[in-house]
């Protein structure tokens, strides 16, 4: 169920600001146009929360953003996946202000109203003050549609629009290629990384399908390496490329031999692999398992 406020229509249509060689700089300056997008992207489509190992228990939990609005993705003992708008429905004020950790329940620092792991509201202190007016049932915390692909927790505000798979069409393909990373083996999250920067939200993500910079900003990441691994990298001049999946999902290939990590396992392994592998196979794993943990 959504609660936002929609923004005001914007005065131009954003794309008269795009040009095929060039992108006017007020789409990444423009109040009105970032609230729009706040509107229209990330409180109207489906947006990426969590993997399903950063909340591996009953009671497990991480906080994040759905752009500007704060959520809890919390597992309740059901073994379902939650996600609760951060806000009290008392007073709105924040209820959980850790960025992950478990718990048996959520409850408000401000006015202690208490929360189960599914949102319920479950106690409110001295609740004779309310007299008849307070129906605890209609007071939950605000709970988004979620759904799951490949371990990937995703939340929409949204309750009519198409299902999660629709809305990853072609990108589905790499996710699934993505989590070959494993070798078999389950994806987990270990920790994350966070940093802030003075810029709009779009910067960064252009940047994830941006090889062109690779060869200068990362020149101390290729200075280290051996030529084997320095021959991969070279995006500029390789076959590198940017391919468009349609509704809004794009995807850089930078070393296309590697897309899918199970494919030619019966090539020779680098030489800067050989001592790997043959730990594994001290370990007893069996020769495909290690040629894909190599390759991976």
């Amino acid at each position: 169920m959504s609660h936002l406020i929609p923004a005001v229509n914007l005065a131009i249509d954003p794309a008269e600001l795009v040009q095929p060689d060039r992108v006017h700089t007020s789409l990444y300056t423009d109040p009105a146009l970032f609230d729009a997008e706040l509107e229209k992207i990330f409180h109207s489509t489906w947006i990426w929360v969590a993997h399903e190992s950063e909340v591996p228990e009953a009671g497990s939990y991480k906080t994040t953003y759905i752009g500007k609005q704060p959520v809890i993705v919390v597992r309740d003992r059901k073994q379902a996946i939650n996600v609760l708008l951060n806000r009290c429905r008392h007073r709105g004020a924040t209820v959980c202000e850790h960025k992950k950790g478990k718990t048996n329940s959520f409850v408000c620092p401000y006015h202690g109203w208490g929360y189960a792991l599914d949102g319920s509201l479950r106690g409110v202190p001295h609740p004779e003050s309310y007299g008849d007016c307070l129906d605890k049932a209609e007071l939950p915390l605000v709970s988004l549609r979620v759904e799951r692909y490949a371990g990937m927790v995703f939340a929409t505000f949204k309750d009519d629009i198409e299902p999660l798979e629709d809305f990853l069409g072609a990108a589905r393909k790499w996710i699934d290629l993505f989590m070959k990373q494993g070798a078999g083996y389950g994806i987990k999250v270990p920790g994350e990384h966070r940093f802030r920067f003075p810029g709009n939200w779009k910067i960064q993500l252009e940047n994830t399908t941006d090889a062109y910079h690779f060869p200068l900003v990362h020149k101390s990441f290729l200075s280290s390496v051996d030529e084997q691994t320095l021959a991969l990298f070279d995006f500029v001049k390789g076959p590198g490329y940017v391919e468009d999946l349609g509704n809004g999902h794009s995807v850089m290939v930078m070393i296309p031999e590697l897309v899918d990590l199970e494919a030619d396992l019966d090539k020779p392994i680098p030489e800067r692999f050989e001592a790997l592998a043959a730990e594994l196979r001290e370990e007893g794993i069996d020769e495909p398992q290690v040629r894909r943990i190599v390759r991976a």
